[in-house]
């Protein structure tokens, strides 16, 4: 097994959400469509370091971490902002090698482009969100250590 990690968005009312659909600048597997799974905003294999930070968020606005909760752990739009704002300041060379308790090297992460590439989009998802009901939806970190 191993750790996988990520941070998924949860339509709990798709009346007042507007309907089931992404933008299309926002990718989605065929699948997740199909069995109407939570859309995969952000996620991580094996990345320690990641977990460690966004733990140290979680805890620092009162929200609930898997060490007190089963699996999923919302957050306000306003909190995952925040969050992002941390991640992108963890997509370097120093602060990966730095922090690197994660299987992969920064070569590797930054080679791929995917952390940064989605962190890019969750960015522009949330200006997106902005315009639902806040209650229509949610915002979730998962951590299946």
């Amino acid at each position: 097994m191993g750790l996988d990690n990520g941070i998924v968005l949860k339509i709990k009312d798709k009346e007042k959400f507007g309907g089931d659909r992404l933008p299309s600048w926002m990718p989605r597997a065929d699948w997740e469509d199909e069995g109407n799974y939570p859309w995969e905003i952000l996620y991580w294999r094996k990345c320690w370091n990641i977990r460690d930070v966004i733990f140290q968020h979680l805890k620092d606005n009162r929200i609930k971490t898997s060490e007190e909760c089963e699996f999923d752990m919302p957050m306000s739009l306003e909190v995952f902002w925040n969050l992002c704002v941390k991640l992108e300041k963890c997509y370097t060379e120093k602060w990966w090698n730095e922090h690197n308790d994660s299987i992969w090297s920064w070569e590797e992460v930054d080679d791929s482009g995917n952390y940064k590439e989605q962190l890019m989009l969750a960015c522009r998802l949330i200006g997106w969100l902005e315009t639902k009901d806040p209650s229509s939806y949610e915002i979730c970190f998962y951590d299946s250590y």
